[in-house]
């Protein structure tokens, strides 16, 4: 078993195994994530304001490399508001300093949320979603993030950075690509998805169709398949 093929041919390559003897997991999503509308998920967070919500729900914290670079794209759209979910609460009070100090005043942290299913209504709150991870504190080259997929069920945009490991996954068909560690080109992939909405609509439709095969049910089966043909 192996998350994604980039994974699965570095083993076959130290290992001299044959690839057919692998299955990929691909980061499954549960079968029962709720949808609701996005009216109903802002009033459920809290959310009356009128400019584009730019949602990132992840790992926080200063030393986060990833987040130095959305934060850099917020001050340059202070049109938006940019937010975060989680974080506790010295994390957030540095990430707070952090912002004041960039001149960035268009930013919103929810702080941890015990209830981690509650994360689902800033996913469906959002105009545009961003997972922006970087080479400089994940192995790229083979990390496939859970939230991708997550954030593929919404039925909002989705603008991210192309790596080998997504791609099993991703494409230019289901995602905006932007180019990593660099803020100038995500703020491109945001306003792409804000000024683009047919194209985003054609994105986020294709997006739900590829996860309805990325389910923990669909998965599962597919695995007991692979195992029952093994020799």
């Amino acid at each position: 078993m192996a998350g994604v093929s980039s994974t699965r041919d570095a083993i076959c390559r130290m290992m001299d195994l044959p690839p057919e003897k692998f299955m990929l997991s691909l980061a499954p999503v549960p079968d029962d994530l709720f949808q609701c509308s996005k009216a109903e998920a802002r009033s459920r967070i809290g959310y009356s304001g009128t400019a584009p919500l730019v949602v990132y729900t992840g790992k926080l914290g200063t030393d986060v490399h990833e987040l130095r670079y959305i934060l850099d794209a917020a001050r340059l759209m202070p049109d938006c508001t940019f937010l975060f979910t989680g974080g506790r609460p010295s994390s957030v009070a540095a990430l707070k300093r952090l912002c004041a100090n960039m001149g960035v005043s268009n930013t919103v942290f929810t702080g941890f949320l015990d209830d981690s299913t509650f994360i689902r209504y800033y996913q469906l709150a959002a105009d545009v979603l961003v997972s922006y991870y970087t080479a400089r504190d994940h192995m790229v080259e083979y990390n496939y993030p859970q939230k991708v997929n997550e954030y593929l069920t919404t039925g909002n945009p989705v603008v991210t950075p192309d790596f080998p490991a997504t791609r099993d996954v991703l494409n230019e068909r289901n995602v905006i690509f932007v180019q990593p560690d660099m803020p100038a080109d995500l703020v491109r992939g945001i306003r792409f998805a804000l000024d683009n909405p047919e194209i985003s609509l054609q994105l986020t439709r294709q997006a739900m169709t590829d996860m309805k095969e990325l389910t923990f049910n669909r998965r599962a089966s597919e695995m007991l398949r692979f195992a029952a043909a093994l020799d």
